[in-house]
């Protein structure tokens, strides 16, 4: 996408600018180069965070609870210094600074947005995606990281048909199901029948 957007547009990714994987740095370092490039806007958003500050105090709900408490009107951010959180997850890998937002007056809660270390144009960034948060479906939510999600959701149907596909590959490789169960078995699956 970076390479096919115009120069001022915004790019959304979903989730951090980070990756838990060295293989995956460099995607990453070429996408928000390309970015920078074109001068194409970059966040990563993200629902939730297990950043933690004070000795293990979740960052999102004391920022979020600090905001009410003042009586801070939305749409508001906050840039967050790195040196606050108890500690960084993958932090070699890490792209972005860390940004906490609310970003319309119905949201259900903050998000934690990154966008790539350097920008200096910040706050333009995040006035654009208090823009388009203020969709009715789920308001505080960029509605381009929605559409995105409901066009690439996969249905319980696909899911039980790839499931199938994927068994029935294996067993004509010869892995047996005892085999499969040990290598790739999902407790959750389990735990949903009951």
């Amino acid at each position: 996408m970076a390479k096919e957007l115009g120069t001022g547009a915004l790019l959304l990714r979903d989730g951090p600018l980070r990756v838990s994987h060295e293989s995956h740095n460099p995607v990453l370092i070429r996408i928000a180069l390309a970015c920078k490039e074109k001068e194409i806007g970059l966040a990563g958003i993200s629902k939730r965070s297990t950043a933690t500050w004070g000795g293990g105090h979740p960052l999102l709900p004391a920022v979020f609870g600090f905001a009410q408490a003042q009586a801070i009107k939305t749409p508001w951010w906050i840039r967050i210094d790195p040196a606050i959180l108890d500690h960084a997850a993958f932090s070699q890998w890490q792209h972005g600074g860390m940004y906490i937002a609310c970003l319309h007056p119905r949201s259900k809660g903050p998000l934690k947005i990154e966008i790539p270390v350097g920008t200096t144009n910040a706050n333009e960034i995040m006035d654009r995606l208090a823009g388009c948060s203020a969709d009715g479906r789920i308001p505080g939510y960029p509605y381009p990281l929605f559409d995105a999600h409901r066009t690439v959701a996969l249905t319980e149907e696909i899911v039980e048909q790839v499931r199938g596909d994927l068994l029935g590959r294996l067993a004509e490789a010869g892995i047996d199901r005892q085999t499969y169960e040990i290598l790739f078995k999902d407790y959750h699956d389990e735990f949903a029948r009951y």
